[in-house]
């Protein structure tokens, strides 16, 4: 029983199952400037840090530990994907913590705004889906013993 939960866990964080569970949907949308990545890195760990179990970005990419983020022209890559804004980030956790990663001084809702002139919303709910998934790792080197 313990292996089969430590097992669903590690899937969960490494994004190969989709979950539902409560959290925050989050908007940004440009206002007067472009969406830049550093603002939305910042806000990715703000979230991890207030305990966020899955993520995903406009249903198309789930953002695991290793989630690559670059400014690309017309939106951002994620993981080698081009996301255009508006941007969705749909994110599983605690919603009162998250809710205070997001709007705590000079947090993510005030640099989005101050920063790149973009709107930053986000909606509670009780049940949030993360369909997107990952596939499995392989490994490089190791190798299970016979």
């Amino acid at each position: 029983q313990q292996a089969r939960q430590q097992a669903q866990v590690l899937s969960i964080l490494a994004g190969t199952v989709p979950v539902r569970g409560p959290g925050v949907v989050i908007t940004i949308k440009e206002v007067s400037g472009h969406v830049r990545v550093q603002p939305f890195i910042d806000m990715v760990e703000a979230l991890r840090t207030a305990g966020a179990e899955a993520m995903q970005v406009n249903h198309r990419v789930r953002v695991i530990a290793q989630t690559a983020f670059e400014d690309a022209t017309g939106g951002l890559l994620v993981d080698g994907q081009l996301l255009e804004p508006p941007f969705t980030i749909d994110v599983i956790g605690p919603p009162d913590n998250l809710v205070s990663a997001l709007r705590f001084p000079d947090g993510p809702q005030d640099q989005f705004a101050e920063d790149d002139g973009a709107q930053l919303t986000f909606q509670e709910q009780t049940t949030v889906d993360v369909e997107t998934t990952r596939d499995a790792a392989e490994a490089d080197d190791a190798q299970a013993q016979q």
